[in-house]
């Protein structure tokens, strides 16, 4: 918890009618040092007022190899009560937390089939749904993750139209047809960047 979400925090557990905690920010230039101190790390305690300048709370922190551990105590004259247990961070543990994926770490992935969607081409008299939703399954492992670009796993290279001849297994008018029903119907597209599977029908996901 940096040191603004911990005084916003503290705001709202410590201002009572019979508190009100005045931040050192308020309190003029000589608490403006000792916040700005304990925000620099140059000191590792820090107490927090009253409106009549008397000691409230007291915010102490203690550092390991991976982890930072926060105490906050109610000061009473000169005793001190903890308030809440030991508040332990690890700021490596939050940084890991927030990164993108780049692999399902294990997980099976799936792909899920938008059913209404697929329900409205037989509707709209397409003859082969199957044939070409088959088609574009046979593509799921090639689909990249929030994109879905078609690329090589390992080299992350697009797939080009080769490619798509060694993954079918079938002739250049067989695969010539079947690309250009998947363009017709928004199954497939292609740019500059390559081949890409259109959202509208099929996604990929990860199983948890």
């Amino acid at each position: 918890m940096n040191l603004l979400g911990l005084m916003v925090f503290l705001q709202g557990v410590l201002c009572t009618p019979k508190v009100i905690m005045i931040l050192p920010i308020e309190r003029g230039d000589r608490l403006d040092k000792n916040i700005l101190s304990y925000a620099n790390k140059e000191t590792n305690v820090m107490l927090l007022y009253n409106e009549f300048g008397e000691p409230i709370l007291s915010i102490s922190r203690e550092f390991t190899k991976n982890s930072e551990c926060l105490y906050i105590s109610v000061v009473d004259g000169e005793e001190t009560t903890p308030l809440y247990p030991p508040l332990w961070h690890n700021p490596k543990a939050d940084k890991k937390n927030n990164e993108t994926p780049k692999h399902t770490g294990g997980k099976k992935p799936y792909l899920m089939l938008m059913i209404d969607e697929i329900e409205e081409l037989r509707s709209q008299g397409v003859k082969n749904v199957e044939e070409l939703i088959g088609y574009v399954a046979c593509l799921g492992k090639y689909i990249e993750w929030n994109t879905g670009k078609l690329i090589h796993k390992r080299s992350k290279k697009p797939i080009q139209y080769k490619d798509l001849l060694n993954i079918y297994s079938c002739s250049n008018k067989k695969l010539n047809k079947m690309i250009n029903l998947m363009k017709e119907h928004d199954l497939l597209y292609y740019t500059d960047e390559g081949y890409f599977i259109s959202s509208k029908y099929i996604k990929k996901g990860k199983s948890k």
